[in-house]
This record gives structure tokens, C-alpha cells and sequence, in this order.
């Protein structure tokens, strides 16, 4: 907020800065993140389930820096899981 403000000071009503536009333009951008989140939200919650389904122990989530999204792509790319003898040798599969 402070930069906002910062332009204004500097720019006041110069015709240089069109504010009315550049406030238009921000409007259309936060209408289209409100619907990339609405979507990503459906997407999220889809991914979840099916986390669930395949990896209810969540090994791939114990794993650092694997997270909401790395570990079900985790799994996704080396399959279940439980087809490991141990939590270890699944943890040391990817390296």
C-alpha cells in the first residue's frame, strides 16, 4: 500500500499515469486469479481423494520438501508405496 501511495505522491493527476486504466486492468487480474483459484481448488481437492486412496500412510508426505502436491506426484511416478519392503527403502528410491 505504501508503494500506491508513494505514485500517487509522485504522479498526482499527471496524465502520465492513468490510473483510472491501470485500476481496470488490476480488477480484470484479481477476477482472473479468483477463477484460477476456484479451479485450482476443485483440482486440489481431486488430487487429495486419490492421494488417499493409493497412499494412506502418507510415506511420500514424510519425505522433506514433498508437500500437498509433490508427494501424490511422487507417487504417481513411483507407484504405490507399500510395494517397498520398509518407510527407508521407499524414502531412498528417489535418489
Amino acid at each position: 500500500m505504501g508503494v500506491a501511495h508513494a505514485a500517487v505522491a509522485l504522479y498526482g493527476n499527471d496524465p502520465v499515469m492513468p490510473y483510472t486504466d491501470l485500476a481496470a486492468e488490476l480488477a480484470s487480474q484479481i477476477r482472473l486469479l479468483r477463477g484460477v483459484l476456484a479451479e485450482q481448488k476443485t483440482h486440489e481437492q481431486a488430487r487429495e481423494r486419490a492421494y488417499h486412496k493409493v497412499e494412506p500412510d502418507k510415506l511420500a508426505r514424510s519425505m522433506p520438501g514433498m508437500a500437498e502436491v509433490g508427494a501424490p506426484l511422487l507417487v504417481a511416478a513411483l507407484g504405490r508405496p507399500q510395494r517397498f519392503s520398509s518407510a527407508a527403502r521407499f524414502r531412498r528410491s528417489p535418489g
